[in-house]
């Protein structure tokens, strides 16, 4: 079989790997590897029986006309995988390119096109599948006939496929792996449970550290460990580190955790093991909202105190906090721009609640998001408009800046980004799903 797998672009970067596979628009101009196209086309590499092709297109910014100019006569499937802030723009290019193929077997992957299923399946009939489980676990059940996935027998991720050295953090070479997949919390706004059904598949240690290996002999400056809940199991943590050490690997990690199985002497040995950052979530300050969403809220003493000696021993720590949930009045999201002071992390990002795993499905259409943006066209907001969510954004954002005396650099590594990305997005927002003015006017944007 000649497969065809592909990731769009349209102008603007998206990280596909993002917000529960849902995707998301990147303003700071750094392109990330999504992992789990990166390990599909892995899997889909070794098998016998597949002739594979993979462009990532917003890595190399190929746009639509000269992608399409780009591919070879034939072949027998495509996959493509979405993001929801491009989903539009995707289904017109599945269109597009089941008419110069029309023998090809057209499939859409993504989260956005697992949410969005039911529709595409009664409304778009040049796709001819729809991808509703993580990409590699389809390729894997794919190729090995199965109906059950072993991540333990994924192979190592393969990242000379792909135009690796474009995926930069703060110009460094950065990759991912994983040492587990999904999050058996349960919260109910999150992205990450909904598609991997709540569930948490842990990856043997021995095998991250031959994954390490293999990656590690290119070079990055970075490893992404891109679980969504890393010390869910501490025990495993603990081990890895160890292995880490003994092995000599000798490169620096990041992560993203909860907080509430840490303590001084993992994170000590997480450190030793090469950690300068790690992510967590916090959400909301409101624990009537956190229980209305099951999400548990960790001892607050505790996170105040893991936090500290985080700071303390010069790791990057950086806060996630949700504003906007339809519960949340001026006085709750006082209360989590508070909460947000007191724990004094070196980084808060303050984001919108965003629905789409909550909302009904029967009522999710391509239209319910907002081509290139991070939300959705829909209002769930009860007590607070968009408007006033936006402002609260932005606001907290700047005044949190300025409290971790880090407005200035907020405001070159991301206000100034961001402003030149929405103004571009401003003036592509009336070309509306038209690729071919899409093209040109990007392609006369960049000549300029």
């Amino acid at each position: 079989m000649k497969l065809l797998m592909l990731k769009s672009y349209y102008g603007i970067n998206i990280h596909g790997d993002s917000q529960g596979d849902l995707g998301s628009t990147v303003y700071d101009g750094y392109v990330n590897p999504d992992l789990i196209f990166i390990m599909a086309a892995t899997i889909a590499k070794e098998a016998d029986n597949i002739d594979l092709h993979v462009i990532d297109s917003n890595a190399d910014k190929i746009l639509p006309d000269e992608l399409i100019s780009r591919l070879e006569d034939t072949y027998d499937c495509i996959i493509l995988k979405s993001s929801a802030p491009v989903i539009k723009l995707d289904i017109e290019l599945a269109k597009r390119l089941k008419k110069v193929y029309p023998n090809c077997k057209m499939l859409l992957a993504g989260h956005i096109a697992k949410l969005l299923k039911k529709w595409i399946i009664e409304n778009e009939k040049e796709i001819d599948e729809v991808v509703d489980i993580p990409l590699d676990f389809y390729m894997y059940k794919y190729v090995n006939n199965t109906s059950v996935v072993d991540v333990n027998k994924f192979p190592s991720p393969d990242y000379t496929l792909f135009p690796y050295e474009k995926y930069l953090d703060s110009g460094n070479v950065r990759l991912s792996i994983q040492t587990s997949r999904g999050c058996m919390m349960q919260c109910g706004y999150c992205p990450y449970s909904a598609f991997y059904d709540n569930k948490i598949y842990f990856i043997d240690i021995e095998k991250v550290i031959q994954d390490l290996k293999n990656v590690l002999k290119l070079k990055p400056k970075i490893i992404l460990f891109r679980d969504q809940y890393f010390t869910a199991d501490k025990n495993r943590i603990e081990y890895l580190c160890h292995r880490i050490i003994e092995e000599n690997l000798n490169f620096r990690w990041t992560c993203e955790t909860k907080l509430d199985l840490l303590d001084t002497e993992l994170i000590d040995l997480m450190i030793k093991a090469g950690l300068f950052m790690i992510c967590y979530g916090i959400e909301s300050g409101e624990h009537k909202i956190l229980d209305a969403y099951n999400r548990k809220y960790d001892r607050h003493e505790h996170t105040k105190d893991i936090i500290s000696y985080l700071n303390s021993n010069n790791v990057l720590t950086l806060a996630f906090y949700i504003i906007g949930f339809p519960e949340d009045t001026w006085d709750s999201v006082e209360k989590t721009f508070n909460l947000a002071l007191e724990l004094n992390s070196r980084i808060s990002q303050f984001s919108p609640f965003e629905p789409c795993v909550t909302y009904d499905k029967e009522e999710l259409t391509p239209d319910s998001f907002c081509i290139y943006k991070n939300t959705m066209q829909v209002e769930t907001h009860s007590n607070l408009s968009k408007d006033e969510v936006d402002y609260i954004i932005d606001s907290f954002t700047k005044i949190y800046s300025h409290n971790v005396g880090e407005l200035e650099n907020n405001y070159k590594y991301e206000f100034s980004y961001k402003q030149k990305h929405l103004e571009l997005i401003k003036e592509l927002l009336p070309l509306g799903t038209d690729l071919d003015k899409i093209c040109s006017f990007i392609r006369e944007k960049t000549a300029n």
